[in-house]
């Protein structure tokens, strides 16, 4: 997982968007949690045992993400019309 967010990290700031490690958090399992050591801008990332988005829980942001396909698929009509360039 480091490794990964490390990549992140180098690829995003070559088009000059950069990682808040005030704003990040890892979710982890039982299992993970003793291993936990995450890196993100040079501070460790905050472990949780439950994703909050702006103050949301997890069932909030599927809510939001649900809606978002729902959105997304009434747009397919629009992307595929021909009278559209």
């Amino acid at each position: 997982m480091q490794l990964t967010t490390s990549i992140l990290g180098e690829e995003s700031s070559k088009v000059g968007l950069f990682i808040n490690a005030n704003k990040c958090e890892v979710m982890t399992t039982s299992a993970w949690y003793d291993r936990m050591d995450i890196q993100a801008a040079g501070m460790d990332l905050e472990a949780v045992s439950y994703i909050s988005y702006n103050g949301s829980c997890e069932n909030d942001v599927r809510v939001y993400f649900g809606k978002a396909v729902a959105v997304f698929g009434k747009m397919r009509g629009v992307w595929k019309s021909s009278k559209i360039s």
